[in-house]
């Protein structure tokens, strides 16, 4: 009895987890027009380009 309310709270969390993410997403990309990739944040252009001029 429980473990099947845990159960549940844990499936709804992950849902409300997922859902949000995806509508953050889609409004992102909504704002922006663009596909917007929340890990392109961390790579930078002069990163990009530090490493091009070491090769």
């Amino acid at each position: 009895m429980v473990l099947d309310v845990i159960l549940a709270l844990v499936v709804t969390f992950l849902i409300v987890v997922v859902g949000s993410y995806v509508g953050t997403k889609m409004a992102l990309n909504t704002f922006f027009g663009r596909e917007f990739d929340p890990t392109d944040i961390d790579r930078s252009p002069s990163l990009n380009s530090e490493s091009d001029d070491r090769e």
